[in-house]
């Protein structure tokens, strides 16, 4: 009889002793596995492959993913709008005047440059870090007189005729107006790594074509308003080529423009470059 309970009793632990290594040994696969993968990038696009190997059932599983980058490589921007100060650099490299032309000064703090680029575009040239941007758009050039003088040409170039003694113009301003053509290098850096790249340098050239001048004239005489304001041929280099530079982090950005070449295309006119710094205000359809 005690050989019997003692049969049972070991019966009853080697079943429970089976049942908790099945347990066990039902964990086991999922540690076994051994995984190796194989990246392949075409264009955006990241095609990852996966094996992954039971050494348990011997079963080789394949495990396809597919990731696509989701920066776009050509982004457009409508309308942006660049508004800053324009000043003039003489022929010995100061602000002001040409020395030989006295006359022509104008206030620094209230001649203005507005350029609106209508469509602007930029492409991926290095991930995130370098994009080419270009566009097309209209720079302007509002220059405040600081005399009171008028602005005209002839064959032999500009002529300046001082007013002075006849006329007290509340308003003087010339305008010069460009169709814009601009290349940059937008280059992007991040402040820590990993970061997004927030800060932007940006430099290239615009391409100008002169489209018109135009004189707005206001003054009073004998208790009466006057006011003159049209075209006129001030002798404008046709073509020119100016360099920008950007500086800017986010969406705050600072513009800075040089013209080497003289703003008036006659050897006898004065010798006057066009310096310029502002803001980029931003893109008013994005």
């Amino acid at each position: 009889m005690s050989i019997k309970v003692k049969f049972v009793s070991s019966m009853k632990n080697l079943i429970i002793t089976f049942i908790i290594s099945q347990a066990l040994l039902a964990t086991i696969p999922s540690l076994a596995q051994v995984e190796e993968s194989d990246t392949i990038q075409i264009g955006k696009t990241r095609i990852i492959t996966r094996n992954l190997d039971s050494t348990e059932t011997g079963v080789s599983e394949e495990l396809l993913l597919i990731e696509r980058d989701g920066s776009k490589d050509l982004t457009t921007s409508w309308f942006r709008l660049k508004a800053g100060w324009t000043n003039w650099l003489n022929e010995s490299g100061g602000l002001g005047a040409d020395n030989e032309f006295p006359l022509l000064e104008i206030s620094p703090a209230h001649s203005l440059n507005i350029q609106l680029n209508i469509i602007e575009q930029s492409l991926k040239l290095n991930k995130d870090r370098v994009r080419l941007m270009y566009g097309i758009g209209f720079d302007n050039y509002y220059y405040k007189l600081k005399n009171d003088i008028s602005l005209s040409s002839d064959h032999n170039g500009l002529i300046i005729t001082d007013e002075s003694a006849t006329r007290d113009f509340d308003k003087n301003w010339v305008t010069n107006s460009y169709v814009t053509v601009p290349f940059l290098l937008n280059f992007n850096f991040a402040l820590n790594k990993g970061k997004k790249k927030d800060f932007h340098i940006l430099s290239g050239v615009n391409l100008m074509y002169a489209m018109q001048s135009t004189v707005k004239q206001k003054w009073r005489e004998d208790g009466l308003k006057y006011k003159r304001r049209g075209k006129q041929v001030l002798g404008v280099n046709q073509l020119n080529i100016g360099y920008e530079a950007q500086l800017g982090y986010k969406n705050l950005i600072f513009y800075g423009k040089y013209f080497p070449d003289g703003i008036f295309k006659s050897a006898d006119d004065p010798n006057l470059r066009s310096v310029s710094f502002g803001m980029i205000i931003g893109d008013f359809l994005n």
